[in-house]
C-alpha cells in the first residue's frame, strides 16, 4: 500500500476508481484516454505557476478571503501571506474590508458585479442547507470561526461521554449565517428521521421565515433518506422546538 501511495504522489499511477472504499490504481495511460490530458500529466507546468493558479483558484472559490485562509483550500505549503498574494495576483484582486475582521480581505475580479450588488444591498442569501462536515464552508475551522463565529469540530471519533454536540453533527446554514448544529439518525424501517439533537447558536431567534426555511430543509433531508416523518427528540432551545414542531406539523400532507 505504501509503495502504491508513493507512486501515486510521484504521478506514476493514478486512481482509476474506488471499490468498497478502497482505491484501485492503474497506469496513467489507461486512466487518461485523452492524449492532451496524458501529456499534461507527464509534463506538468512549473511549480511556481501551479502555486499561482492554486492561490487564484482559492481566492475565487472562497468569495471573500483573508490571505491566511488561502493555503488551506489546496493544502499549500508554505502558507500564503499578503505580500505574496499581492505580488502574484495584483491585477486580479479587489481589496475589501469586512466588519469584525482585522486587515484587508480580497475578492476576485470575476466577482466584481456580485460585490457591487452586495454593497448596494441587492444580493441577499435566502437559502437554508444542512452542510457536510467536509463542506468548504466549514472545512477550514479557523475560517469558520473568524468569518462565521462558528467553532466546529466533528465528534464521531470522540468518546461518547466527551461529545458536546453529537455523533455526526451537520452545520446548519441559514441565509448568510451558520445558526446551529444538527445530529440526526435515520430509522428507515420505521420511516422516521430522528433529530437526536439540534443546538441553535446564541442570538438566532425563531423568526417565522427562519423557522419555515429550516423546517422545509429538515423535511427535504428526511424525504431524501426515505424517512419522511421527522421527530424532534432534543432541541436545546424550547422556543425553536415549539416553532419547528408546529411548522413540521403544518407541512404534513
Amino acid at each position: 500500500k505504501r509503495w502504491l501511495e508513493a507512486l501515486f504522489h510521484l504521478g506514476r499511477v493514478m486512481v482509476a476508481r474506488r471499490q468498497a472504499f478502497q482505491r484501485v490504481y492503474d497506469l496513467p495511460e489507461r486512466v487518461l484516454r485523452d492524449s492532451a490530458l496524458l501529456d499534461g500529466w507527464r509534463n506538468p507546468p512549473p511549480a511556481d505557476h501551479v502555486r499561482s493558479r492554486f492561490i487564484e483558484d482559492a481566492v475565487r472559490a472562497l468569495g471573500v478571503a483573508r490571505p491566511a485562509w488561502l493555503a488551506d483550500y489546496h493544502r499549500l505549503q508554505p502558507r500564503v501571506d499578503e505580500g505574496e498574494l499581492r505580488e502574484r495576483l495584483a491585477e486580479r484582486l479587489l481589496e475589501v474590508r469586512v466588519q469584525g475582521l482585522e486587515g484587508p480581505c480580497f475578492v476576485h475580479v470575476d466577482h466584481r458585479e456580485a460585490l457591487q450588488q452586495v454593497a448596494a444591498g441587492g444580493l441577499r442569501a435566502t437559502h437554508c442547507s444542512l452542510l457536510s462536515p467536509f463542506d468548504p464552508v466549514v472545512w477550514d475551522r479557523r475560517r469558520a470561526r473568524e468569518l462565521f463565529d462558528f467553532d466546529y469540530r466533528l465528534e464521531c471519533y470522540v468518546p461518547a461521554e466527551k461529545r458536546i454536540w453529537g455523533y455526526f453533527v451537520l452545520p446548519v446554514l441559514l441565509a448568510s449565517r451558520l445558526i446551529g448544529r444538527l445530529d440526526a439518525k435515520a430509522h428507515r424501517s420505521d420511516g422516521v428521521m430522528e433529530v437526536r439533537s439540534l443546538h441553535v447558536e446564541a442570538g438566532s431567534r425563531p423568526e417565522a421565515s427562519s423557522v419555515r426555511l429550516l423546517a422545509g430543509t429538515l423535511q427535504r433531508f428526511a424525504d431524501w433518506h426515505q424517512t419522511p416523518r421527522v421527530e424532534l427528540t432534543e432541541v436545546a432551545d424550547r422556543h425553536w422546538r415549539q416553532a419547528l414542531q408546529a411548522a413540521l406539523a403544518n407541512a404534513e400532507p
